[in-house]
């Protein structure tokens, strides 16, 4: 048997693979796919339920379910270097700080007024879209937020 080729890992941890990622699911081009699998390390060693040494799994999602990637992309905002935000009409907003200092950001976005969950982060309705549309938030260095409509809750609701 040869070696195994080398894991490859990133000169940013994979934080610049992390963002494509994000920026590649936000952008309304292609259909998204998501693939995971395994593959077993000794000879022996078998799926049983398929008797093979590797296993696939392919995940497209429902047929007409496209999450919003027909809708149109609003309020493209591209700053000096590795910042950019943009929306999906009225349904979502991306925000994406590839550089390595905190981003405070004040954005306008489409989106109606009221606190929603970053979709990357645990804080739960920790950003606030006020009356007039706009974002105000600051992203760490190398890290993106997403907010999308299906997590939105009216002002003064809690958990």
């Amino acid at each position: 048997m040869g070696a195994e080729p080398p894991f490859f890992e990133p000169a940013d941890g994979g934080q610049s693979y992390g963002l494509a990622t994000v920026f590649m699911l936000a952008w309304p081009y292609g259909t998204p796919r998501v693939t995971s699998g395994y593959d077993w390390d000794r000879r022996w060693q078998v799926d049983p339920g398929t008797g093979q040494r590797r296993d696939d799994h392919d995940w497209i999602g429902p047929p007409g379910d496209d999450r919003g990637r027909t809708l149109p992309v609003t309020r493209w905002w591209e700053g000096s270097g590795r910042r950019v935000a943009f929306g999906r009409g009225d349904r979502g907003f991306v925000v994406i700080n590839g550089e390595r200092d905190p981003w405070g950001a004040v954005l306008r976005t489409d989106l109606p007024p009221g606190r929603y969950d970053n979709w990357l982060a645990t804080d739960p309705g920790s950003i606030v879209v006020d009356e007039g549309g706009v974002l105000r938030v600051t992203v760490p260095p190398g890290q993106a937020v997403v907010l999308a409509i299906p997590t939105i809750r009216p002002r003064g609701v809690e958990n």
